[in-house]
């Protein structure tokens, strides 16, 4: 903060009315701040048009939220489209996607970028960043699965036959989330019979657990 006063008298020694003249300012030269970007950089996402976040402030002149534009890929939105809003309490800016015409396919990379982002002070050039960018990756398919062992409807003669499955996806797999139905028994990756070794799920069973002619269910789920 600046303060001035101003003491002043003519030729004749007469002061000036309501002496001293006095007054402040503010010197700004500090830029506005971002944080807090949602999705977070490099995450994934599992819905085709998820709500955007961000926070962006300025403590001294104030943000200029009329100047600010938010892109994603190609498309451009201001504070004057339906679905961007500005929470001036909060700070947070936030475009709902499921609002506008945007909706991402499956394993697509998304880039958003903040861009104009200064302040409005009321002499000489804003403060102001670089656009503010990151991205993200959109997941909507879940894992896949491929029986590699024993085939659907073939026949063994291993009284201890195990079972492989290939697994698969964009995401990865989450071993906790794995259960799979022998027969009567079902097992986690917690048990000692089943554990995941690279991309194959493989179950090995303790010791005889088939009789004759019987018919074994698989279920992977």
């Amino acid at each position: 903060t600046v303060y001035v006063e101003l003491y002043a008298a003519d030729i004749y020694g007469n002061r000036i009315e309501n002496e001293p003249l006095s007054w402040f300012f503010y010197a700004d030269f500090s830029p506005p701040v971002v944080w807090g970007p949602d999705p977070p950089p490099s995450s994934i996402v599992t819905t085709p048009s998820p709500i955007l976040r961000i926070s962006i402030a300025d403590s001294l002149s104030g943000l200029n939220i009329d100047t600010l534009i938010v892109t994603v890929g190609e498309d451009s939105f201001s504070l004057a489209d339906v679905g961007l809003t500005y929470d001036t309490w909060s700070g947070e800016l936030q475009l709902n996607l499921a609002a506008t015409s945007i909706s991402f396919e499956d394993g697509e990379s998304v880039t958003v970028c903040i861009n104009n982002i200064m302040d409005m002070p009321d002499y000489c050039p804003p403060n102001s960043i670089e656009d503010f960018c990151w991205s993200f990756t959109v997941a909507l398919s879940g894992p896949t699965a491929t029986l590699l062992e024993p085939l659907d409807g073939s026949y063994s003669s291993c009284e201890d036959q195990g079972v492989i499955i290939l697994l698969g996806g964009l995401n990865g797999i989450e071993p906790t989330s794995i259960f799979l139905q022998v027969g009567a028994m079902t097992y986690t990756i917690d048990n000692s019979e089943l554990e995941l070794v690279g991309d194959s799920l493989i179950f090995t069973a303790p010791g005889p657990l088939w009789v004759d002619g019987q018919i074994v269910e698989i279920i992977l789920y």
